[in-house]
């Protein structure tokens, strides 16, 4: 008698539509939400890797403009506190700035080759570029035999506000010729914006 009284109740429930606008409303609403969150969260990821491709490309850019014959570690360091200062104030940039030029070949007929005259990351934060994967003919752009190019590398840690989206590390990677000069040596102490 009881499990009839119980169907009864069930068949009636599964007919009654008292209510179904209100829970579809509430459930369409609670999906919307989530929908614009999660876009305000892509947006946000999206919009600091932006900046730091700006940053990347603003910082390799003011070295390409210099005059001389040097390039001193400070500014170097000076430039680092630049891209810094591009960035959110929660962010802090790892950066790298190598020069290479494109050497003929040790003897006739061998290929030409990239070497790394110098390389140096404020602070020590990245360890010296050496000739090889990364700086090889391969993957940089073409370029003329005796012709110098500055290579800017940065990386950047990003940890978004929602849990569910892991920790990011933007590396972003500028090469340029310069603009003026055909190349510089460095000179100069540096690692004056370290803190301790």
């Amino acid at each position: 008698m009881r499990e009839k009284a119980m169907m009864r109740q069930l068949r009636r429930f599964g007919r009654d539509r008292a209510g179904s606008i209100t829970v579809e409303m509430l459930t369409s609403v609670l999906v919307i939400n989530m929908l614009l969150l999660a876009f305000y969260y892509w947006w946000q990821t999206y919009s600091y890797h932006a900046l730091v491709d700006r940053m990347t490309y603003t910082v390799n850019d003011l070295i390409t403009r210099q005059q001389g014959l040097t390039l001193e570690r400070r500014f170097l360091d000076g430039l680092e506190t630049t891209a810094e200062f591009i960035l959110d104030p929660d962010q802090d940039a790892k950066v790298r700035f190598t020069q290479v030029t494109m050497r003929p070949g040790d003897a006739p007929g061998d290929p030409p080759y990239i070497a790394v005259d110098w390389s140096y990351s404020p602070c020590q934060a990245k360890p010296m570029a050496v000739a090889g994967p990364g700086f090889d003919a391969q993957s940089l752009p073409m370029m003329a035999v005796g012709a110098s190019m500055i290579v800017t590398e940065v990386e950047v840690p990003f940890t978004p506000d929602f849990d569910l989206i892991p920790a990011l590390t933007f590396e972003r990677r500028a090469v340029s010729l310069y603009r003026f000069e055909m190349r510089f040596d460095l000179e100069g102490d540096g690692t004056s914006t370290c803190i301790d």
